[in-house]
């Protein structure tokens, strides 16, 4: 016999089923998605952590290398004094710790070997690769310097890098005897050299300078892995240096220093700098940063990388 009533409580029933499976089912949801967004927290704390860590073990490095300079430069004594290698292992600094080891000759960037004669004592006048490791929570960094010790400040040596292998550009010209007129040396490199080309005069300068016409992408992958200070005119090296994405560009004469306990901008105080006499076109590091990029100073009102290390 038909019943209306019992046939409305089974399906009542049911319906009570279904919803009771349909809590179940958002709180099963609800759950998965507060472990995932717990999770993902944690690996953004993480990341974060990590990033902190190297930037720090980066700053100990720095700071190690610094100080292994100043010992150099402030004994005579020094090629007799130690050894050349290790000259100090795990020490404490910063809450972290360094090694620094001194060789005599010059890194060879394609083999990866300092190539000397392995005698700091017997000339005065041979480059030294110095190499710095510092750790920190985890993290560790190297930085590493050639220096000619026995050099001062009038001989440093520039490469700068140039747009051609016959002649320099009327401003190029203009760059080279500008860096000559501080008694500095200048040697140049046309941008399409060898690979080859290029580990060997990277291996006898102190720093590289590349003007605005000798910038090129094909110049910023021959430049990547160099260790040596690179000073750019054109922002479209940013990229191939791999130190951003892009870039942006801005006019004005001043930068504002927002960290000045790095020895590039230890002498100044923070807040803006001016740095030019008129105003002039700024291009400075823009969409995503590589990690570790330390900024000193950013472009006033910005907070874009006008200077970093």
């Amino acid at each position: 016999m038909f019943s209306p009533t019992g046939q409305r409580r089974r399906i009542a029933g049911r319906q009570r089923g279904v919803a009771l499976l349909l809590v179940i089912f958002a709180v099963a949801m609800a759950a998965v998605l507060s472990l995932s967004f717990l999770a993902s927290q944690g690996t953004t704390g993480s990341i974060a952590t990590n990033q902190k860590n190297r930037t720090q073990a980066r700053q100990i490095a720095e700071t190690a290398l610094q100080l292994t300079l100043q010992t150099i430069n402030a004994s005579s004594s020094w090629r007799t004094d130690y050894p050349n290698g290790v000259w100090i292992t795990d020490e404490p600094m910063l809450g972290g710790t360094f090694t620094v080891q001194v060789e005599d000759g010059t890194f060879n960037t394609i083999t990866g070997q300092v190539e000397g004669d392995a005698d700091l004592t017997n000339n005065a006048s041979d480059f030294v690769t110095i190499l710095a490791t510092a750790r920190y929570q985890g993290a560790s960094h190297s930085v590493r310097m050639q220096v000619r010790p026995a050099d001062t400040v009038s001989s440093v040596s520039v490469l700068m890098i140039v747009a051609s292998s016959v002649s320099l550009t009327d401003s190029e010209e203009a760059r080279k005897d500008l860096i000559e007129s501080w008694g500095w040396q200048v040697t140049t490199l046309h941008a399409s050299a060898s690979a080859g080309d290029y580990a060997s005069a990277i291996a006898l300068a102190h720093v590289i300078y590349v003007p605005e016409d000798g910038g090129s992408s094909s110049v910023g992958t021959k430049l990547a892995d160099t260790e040596l200070g690179v000073v750019f005119e054109d922002g479209d090296l940013f990229s191939p240096l791999g130190l951003s994405t892009s870039q942006t560009s801005y006019t004005g004469s001043a930068i504002s220093i927002v960290d000045n306990t790095h020895y590039i901008t230890s002498p100044f105080g923070i807040g803006d700098l001016t740095v030019a006499t008129t105003s002039g076109l700024a291009e400075v590091a823009s969409g995503t940063i590589v990690g570790g990029l330390r900024p000193l100073a950013w472009w006033p009102g910005t907070e874009k990388r006008v200077l970093a290390a």
